[in-house]
């Protein structure tokens, strides 16, 4: 790696798109421990996500300029346990664009200008094995992030948001257990877009673990929502292992396959401060996956699969035990197909 790094990039229609970034990084520890740098951005830098139930992209631009700074750090009793601290200073300028939507969770999405200090902390100890891509059976890790945007720095918008998240893989047998946990809380006058909750919508997950934009706390087999300033969500998964086997293959280069199934939890709630607690959400299943892999490296992971609460399968199972010879079932969890999620960091 470079001791001083530049790098830019341009692209145009040569009509009405014109985007960019500049982005210039120091890794010679002086003056600051670690690396630290200076990025900007034009129509560069977005986010992109489901917006509401019936599933319209959101695109969100971020404009402007970030300093940063970030160390990373392994204290020498394991190669593959690694700590990372880091701090930015941001000055964006938010920009949604416009679009049609039921808006039957969130308002209209919104614009702003944003002056945002963030300190983070991240720590992973996982090793390196072809299996994360699919089932990991190792590895934990803890995330802390907190953002404080307020107009004394710049900018039009005052709000903070903290986060934490913790994960865990655990091999159980030939099988795998993945436990997940994530809690968020936030302040002041956010954007429409920014609004806590648990929510009924899928996330975008590019290679079983990057999302390009927010997301959701989405339990699977959940229909509702429920909004607070402060929102927890916590998954467990027992993983099968994955069958190293392509279903349809094109010129080597474009692979669907390496199947598995998973049966799953997810557990979540939303409150406000001012208000009583509710009942915890609970959902329970089982799904199948595949992958959609590039040069045999997951582009999407993919799930097919059954969820709902506890006490809708015991009513399911006293309706199917009374069924009579000729007929119709129709009860039962919905079956939804979307992206998976396999390592949160």
């Amino acid at each position: 790696m470079g001791r001083h790094l530049i790098a830019g990039l341009y692209f145009t229609d040569y009509d009405t798109v014109h985007a960019g970034m500049l982005q210039y990084s120091n890794n010679t520890g002086f003056p600051f421990t670690g690396s630290w740098g200076v990025n900007y951005y034009k129509n560069m830098l977005f986010t992109f996500q489901f917006y509401n139930r019936d599933q319209t992209p959101l695109l969100e631009l971020f404009d402007g300029t970030s300093i940063w700074w970030k160390v990373p750090y392994n204290f020498g009793r394991s190669r593959v346990a690694n700590h990372s601290i880091g701090i930015s200073l941001d000055f964006m300028n938010r920009h949604a664009v416009a679009f049609e939507d039921s808006l039957d969770i969130f308002l209209t999405p919104e614009s702003g200008k944003e002056g945002k200090i963030s300190f983070s902390y991240t720590f992973k100890n996982q090793r390196f094995h072809k299996r994360n891509m699919f089932a990991p059976n190792q590895g934990y890790g803890l995330s802390m992030k907190h953002d404080m945007i307020t107009s004394a720095v710049w900018g039009d918008l005052d709000y903070n948001k903290s986060s934490v998240e913790v994960f865990s893989n655990n091999k159980v047998g030939p099988f795998s257990l993945y436990t997940r946990g994530r809690y968020e809380k936030l302040s002041g006058d956010p954007l429409a877009q920014d609004t806590l909750g648990i929510f009924d919508i899928p996330n975008y997950y590019i290679a079983g673990a990057f999302v390009p934009g927010r997301e959701y706390m989405s339990p699977r087999g959940f229909s509702g929502s429920r909004y607070g300033d402060q929102a927890f969500m916590g998954t467990l998964e027992l993983r099968v292992p994955m069958i190293p086997v392509n279903i349809v293959e094109i010129i080597k280069i474009i692979q669907i396959g390496n199947p598995t199934v998973a049966l799953i939890s997810d557990f979540g709630n939303a409150w406000n401060d001012a208000d009583e607690l509710q009942d915890m959400i609970l959902t329970t299943g089982a799904e199948f996956r595949f992958a959609l892999s590039l040069a045999r490296s997951p582009l999407f992971i993919f799930s097919f699969g059954w969820a709902q609460s506890p006490e809708k399968w015991g009513y399911d199972w006293d309706k199917y035990l009374k069924l009579n010879e000729g007929d119709i079932v129709d009860f039962g969890p919905k079956p939804y197909f979307q992206m998976t999620l396999i390592n949160p960091f």
